[in-house]
């Protein structure tokens, strides 16, 4: 299987669902794993942390890399990172601060993403007026823009903003200071797909200007949030690998990506086969580990331990994965432990060259089931090994 092909749910191609998606002719992954990765508690990426990181995912296809947040001491990794011969788009995450601005201009970066909070939570902490939003947002822009560099306007916590005043703002920007592209910025993550596609919708509308999506993950909507933004013609997604973020995280690059080829059939030229590799590497370089359900990447992704299912798994893997594991850069593997059966353990015995009279195959899978409930967790192939030399001796 390609990844342009079709997978086994017809009704994901049914003309009623094509027609509600309508994506843009081109679609480009901005990563922020080095920005808002490091959001994540505990992970502090160096210099050559960074620079080994956006390497793998410029070699992974990404369009964009946000190489982290000025005004944050974070000025020379940034620069770095913009000197590192990437074919990407390397970006800074900037406030609308002059010094940050000034500091994003002399950094050698090709853009700034320019955030000032929206979020009616947030104008009521600090005191901004809706006024005051504005006429920042509008200097700073104009600010860079002036200097040559590429502007994605940033207004975060879009989805808690007031509405009539986020649709008086987006026009105004768009009138008077003209970024090259609008994000509709979900903090919180508290936004349903259907708020994002109307949130983009309007947007496109009232600027004429590319939009971007940037979702979290706090209701585990990031993958359905940022599949809705294309749907809905939003040419830009944020991601981060294996979704790392403050709180629960962003939308995940692996399975974003994955279901954009996959269940829209979408191109947006990312090396899927690349994604594994890449998501080992952050995992050592911010020493989180992937979590072992974590789509296209965990550890589980593409494991059997059930027992049925083995012998037709042999013959084509998408009769047990929802892919093949190939397209994601991995392997299929069967594991042993309660639920496996005697096909499972067959197979594993042939893998590893054991062999057993098929009278003492149910012994073996006895000792599996009662070592995997006893210690609960799965069988080692030493452990199944040393099963088998135990039931060939018992019968000599």
């Amino acid at each position: 299987m390609r990844a342009e092909e079709p997978l086994g749910c017809e009704a994901n191609y049914t003309e009623e669902i094509r027609q509600r998606f309508r994506p843009a002719s081109r679609i480009q992954l901005h990563d922020v794993t080095l920005r808002d990765g490091e959001g994540t508690p505990g992970v502090a990426f160096d210099i050559g942390d960074k620079v080994a990181v956006a390497r793998a995912l410029d070699g992974a296809g990404v369009h964009r890399i946000e190489a982290g947040e000025l005004g944050a001491g974070d000025l020379p990794a940034i620069t770095a990172v913009a000197r590192s011969g990437l074919r990407a788009t390397v970006m800074a995450w900037s406030s609308t601060r002059r010094e940050d601005l000034e500091q994003g201009v002399s950094s050698g970066v090709a853009g700034l993403v320019v955030g000032i909070p929206v979020g009616q939570p947030a104008l009521r902490y600090t005191g901004v007026s809706e006024a005051q939003v504005l006429s920042e947002s509008i200097d700073a822009i104009n600010f860079v823009k002036e200097r040559g560099l590429q502007v994605v306007y940033f207004p975060y916590d879009t989805t808690r903003a007031r509405l009539d005043f986020l649709r008086s703002l987006l026009s105004t920007i768009a009138q008077e200071a003209k970024p090259d592209s609008v994000a509709i910025v979900d903090t919180r993550g508290v936004a349903v797909p259907e708020a994002i596609r109307l949130l983009v919708t309007e947007a496109r509308e009232l600027t004429k200007l590319p939009i971007e999506v940037h979702c979290h993950n706090d209701f585990g909507l990031a993958v359905a949030n940022s599949l809705a933004g294309v749907a809905a013609g939003a040419e830009v997604v944020h991601t981060s690998v294996a979704g790392l973020g403050e709180r629960c995280g962003n939308t995940p690059l692996e399975a974003f990506a994955m279901a954009l080829a996959l269940l829209y059939r979408a191109d947006a030229g990312i090396r899927l086969t690349k994604l594994y590799d890449l998501a080992r590497l952050v995992a050592s370089h911010s020493r989180l580990p992937i979590a072992h359900n974590q789509p296209v990447t965990g550890k589980f992704a593409f494991v059997r331990v059930t027992g049925g299912g083995v012998d037709s798994l042999r013959q084509d893997p998408t009769t047990i994965f929802p892919y093949p594991p190939e397209l994601a850069g991995r392997t299929w593997e069967v594991w042993l432990g309660k639920v496996s059966s005697a096909a499972s353990v067959a197979f594993k015995l042939e893998q590893l060259g054991l062999a057993v009279a098929d009278a003492d195959l149910d012994e073996v899978v006895a000792l599996v089931r009662q070592k995997a409930v006893r210690e609960k967790r799965c069988v080692t192939d030493q452990e199944l090994a040393e099963m088998v030399r135990h039931v060939i001796s018992t019968d000599a």
